[in-house]
């Protein structure tokens, strides 16, 4: 019995040790390359509820992105995470328009492919830049692992330990 919980305890410190090794080779990163494409719509959305403000003023949607900062509304443009401008066009009616971003390829696919569109689109590893390392995966997995074995080794060792409990006091009425 008690080799066993030395067992348990003695694999539960090695994978807790094996996760905070992996961890410190591979932090999580909040602002990384996995954040392009939602800081990219975020982008979007700013410009898309300026462009708005540009309408209710001037009751007509700017011409270019550039008429919102001639109107003072934007003190200046940012291209997009990859250096491009982003594509704003007004529909040939003028009753809405489109902003996105031609992405990492650069080129203007109309929203197609590669480009930053806020609805409509999930993004994949190589164009999202967002896909886990090797060494990101080990440290889950071993986070995973250690967890689940903690849970399970304190599961046991609370089984155990009622067994024997009950057995020491079931002995102690006899």
């Amino acid at each position: 019995m008690r080799r066993m919980c030395v067992v348990l305890i003695a694999v539960s410190l090695i994978l807790s040790g094996l996760f905070l090794v992996l961890n410190s080779a591979c932090p999580m990163q909040l602002h990384g390359p996995g954040q392009v494409i939602p800081r990219t719509q975020a982008d979007i959305r700013l410009l898309k509820d300026v462009v708005m403000f540009y309408r209710l003023d001037h009751h007509e949607y700017p011409g270019a992105l550039n008429d919102l900062v001639d109107a003072e509304i934007i003190h200046d443009l940012h291209p997009d995470r990859w250096g491009s401008d982003y594509v704003y066009r007004v529909e040939p009616d003028g009753a809405d328009f489109v902003i996105y971003s031609s992405g990492p390829n650069r080129i203007d696919e109309f929203g197609a492919g590669d480009d930053v569109v806020l609805i409509g689109k999930e993004y994949g590893c190589p164009v999202h830049y967002g896909c886990p390392t090797l060494c990101e995966r080990m440290r889950d997995v071993a986070f995973l692992g250690a967890g689940l074995f903690w849970l399970f080794a304190m599961l046991g060792l609370l089984f155990w330990g009622c067994l024997a409990g009950v057995r020491y006091v079931r002995d102690m009425l006899h």
